[in-house]
């Protein structure tokens, strides 16, 4: 028998999360424990309560270098004045809803429900980072949580960006049998680093040889069947901010910065490696600089006041 593997998959999906959805509604709802009492200015600066969830955030989210741009299985809030990523945790953030430049649904291939990408002001650029719903994709009555909370985002002020104008997601992976064309250049890094290797926004992390040459960085995951390659001048932007852990940004097509993860202190005995690939593709030209301080409130020192953009 002849079936529509596509068809079939959204159709099976859909009908376990609703089955799902139901039960859950019927089950007591588990509490998450803050990590650190949320102080009594936070609470009066957060304001309303309007929707909340558990997520994983992944990408160049606020303080990603210190989480190696994953944050699983932690929580989201929307009030009327901020999204808040893990809140009471030392791991979270929040921005402030004017400071979000965007949102969109992005799909998934096969039964991975969709997730949301956002786009928020970070120095003088767009970063961007996802956000995956846990558990099922859709409620009870066959939404989509993903366009539940993208629509209340955009009922606060957030502009909702179209699925199609946002699929940006950059074409870096190459097979063996390009290697030729990197085989010209003159090699000036050579080294090891655990670095993105695949997943939604990178989240998933391999050892991999890096090379830096004078028109590309290419990397090769140890558990994979080809290399990724970035040319010099599609580096938008290279941050540090923690130990040897790199951030280095390109653009995607809504204008924003997609960050890739890199670690060259992890796997080497050798120190202070990423503050020579920093300095390596600065020669190149590439801008530099240090990752920003997420805003979270609820953790002392080394954050701004909640009122503070």
């Amino acid at each position: 028998m002849a079936i529509s593997i596509g068809a079939t998959s959204e159709q099976l999906l859909r009908g376990i999360d609703r089955a799902i959805a139901s039960v859950a509604m019927a089950l007591p709802g588990g509490s998450v424990r803050a990590v650190a009492p949320i102080p009594k200015a936070w609470k009066a600066e957060r304001g309303i309560d309007i929707a909340s969830t558990r997520v994983t955030i992944a990408g160049g989210f606020p303080g990603s270098l210190r989480h190696q741009h994953v944050l699983p299985r932690t929580t989201l809030h929307l009030t009327d004045r901020w999204l808040i990523v893990g809140e009471g945790t030392p791991t979270g953030f929040a921005l402030p809803l004017e400071r979000i430049d965007g949102c969109s649904v992005q799909f998934s291939s096969g039964l991975q429900p969709p997730y949301m990408v956002m786009w928020y002001r970070d120095g003088a650029m767009t970063g961007s980072f996802s956000i995956a719903f846990e558990g099922t994709a859709r409620n009870r009555i066959g939404k989509l949580r993903a366009e539940i909370w993208r629509d209340l985002l955009q009922e606060y002020g957030v502009i909702a960006i179209e699925t199609e104008i946002a699929a940006f997601v950059p074409s870096i992976f190459r097979p063996w049998c390009d290697a030729d064309a990197f085989a010209g250049d003159d090699v000036s890094f050579s080294e090891v680093a655990i670095a993105s290797a695949g997943g939604r926004f990178g989240e998933q992390l391999d050892i991999a040889d890096v090379w830096i040459t004078e028109n590309w960085i290419l990397w090769c995951p140890r558990h994979g069947t080809g290399m990724n390659a970035i040319a010099i001048d599609q580096i938008v932007e290279c941050r540090n901010g923690y130990g040897d852990r790199l951030s280095i940004g390109i653009e995607d097509a809504c204008g924003g910065r997609y960050d890739i993860y890199f670690d060259f202190g992890a796997e080497n005995q050798r120190s202070r490696l990423g503050m020579q690939v920093l300095d390596t593709l600065a020669t190149a030209g590439v801008p530099v600089g240090t990752a920003s301080q997420p805003i979270a409130p609820w953790r002392r020192g080394g954050t701004r006041p909640p009122a503070i953009d």
